[in-house]
């Protein structure tokens, strides 16, 4: 390999924090969906259990179309779920922990997810992929709250198109809201809208 090609290949994969990008059948389903690949990373996902919250390993995927959540396999063969950008209704973010909350249109709960390390990096590219899909803003909720566990069972009604909110302080309000950029896409949503999906 060339030196550019390592640059480049280096450049194309520096997203990959899980290390999945060369996965053969990773490959072949993304080129099968003509996807790409723009970031991965482990994670845990967080569900609560009476008085206990579950920690599960997982694997985000993201494509220039949609978010995939995995478990993490050698193989890489099937995905739990895929949420395109059109049916993502935004991000909730915490700026004292390594937590996150998707909200999805079809679902009545959102998915909450502890992304150590690379936080930050997912918000910012799927903030990217969001953009270049809908051609507006990714509403985007930056709390102080450490934990996110409410945000499970709340649309978020605000938005913020500024990433860089969401490194650490340890002063502010409960949350910091912002005006919303999507409205219309948060009208009209109720029970009969929402179907259960894997977790």
């Amino acid at each position: 390999m060339s030196v550019n090609a390592l640059f480049a290949s280096l450049e194309e994969h520096k997203h990959d924090y899980a290390g999945i990008a060369n996965n053969p059948n990773l490959k072949k389903f993304l080129e099968n969906e003509s996807e790409s690949l723009k970031f991965s990373c482990k994670c845990k996902k967080l569900k609560k259990k009476l008085f206990t919250t579950m920690k599960q390993d997982r694997w985000l995927v993201l494509t220039n179309k949609a978010i995939y959540n995995y478990r993490p396999s050698e193989s890489c063969k099937q995905y739990r779920w895929r949420v395109e950008f059109n049916d993502l209704v935004g991000l909730v973010v915490s700026r004292e922990s390594d937590e996150m909350v998707l909200q999805v249109m079809s679902n009545k709960e959102g998915y909450r997810f502890r992304v150590e390390s690379c936080l930050h990096a997912f918000v910012e590219n799927c903030a990217n992929e969001f953009k270049a899909t809908t051609k507006i803003e990714m509403p985007l909720e930056i709390t102080d709250e450490k934990d996110l566990e409410k945000y499970v069972h709340r649309n978020i009604t605000v938005s913020s198109p500024s990433v860089s909110h969401i490194s650490r302080s340890r002063t502010g309000s409960a949350a910091r809201r912002f005006s919303m950029s999507r409205t219309k896409a948060l009208e009209g949503m109720g029970p009969s809208m929402w179907n259960s999906t894997p977790t």
